[in-house]
């Protein structure tokens, strides 16, 4: 399953070990689940430390999938338009459009109910990654899954 780790928690995820998010790193690194980014959130991410040079290891190794930050942002104009999102984060819908994730790792409350949202995200619908209680959509469609 394709996630997206919104800024906000990306060093937490990748960098300091965080015991909530320790099972998210590991489901990347198994590559039983990639992070997908492009449009704004690469920007977002550019002045966090080390993350370029993480970020161009993971593509190598399929952990990750840039998309292209044209399309990306076109789908954020399109998702602005619709005038339907609590938060401000058109770009981390309109990414989750464009590369078909529907996992989020992020603590930001509005977003989740962005990315719940029906009219934003449909077919199938987005799923939350917050805390260890949510492990189990990690390992969803995986038969070989360490956390259970």
């Amino acid at each position: 399953m394709s996630l997206i780790i919104d800024a906000c928690v990306v060093s937490r995820v990748l960098f300091h070990g965080d015991y909530n998010y320790l099972p998210v790193k590991d489901a990347l690194m198994s590559r039983r689940n990639v992070m997908v980014y492009g449009g704004e959130l690469r920007r977002e991410y550019i002045p966090i430390n080390n993350i370029k040079r993480i970020l161009f290891r993971f593509d190598q190794a399929g952990i990750a999938k840039k998309f292209p930050d044209a399309d990306v942002d076109n789908e954020t104009d399109i998702v602005k338009k619709m005038k339907v999102c609590l938060s401000d984060d058109e770009h981390i819908i309109a990414l989750a459009r464009v590369s078909k994730a529907r996992l989020l790792c992020s603590e930001d409350t509005l977003l989740h109910r962005d990315f719940k949202n029906k009219k934003l995200i449909d077919s199938p619908r987005g799923k939350i990654y917050q805390t260890r209680k949510h492990i189990p959509i990690l390992n969803e469609n995986c038969n070989n899954c360490k956390y259970h």
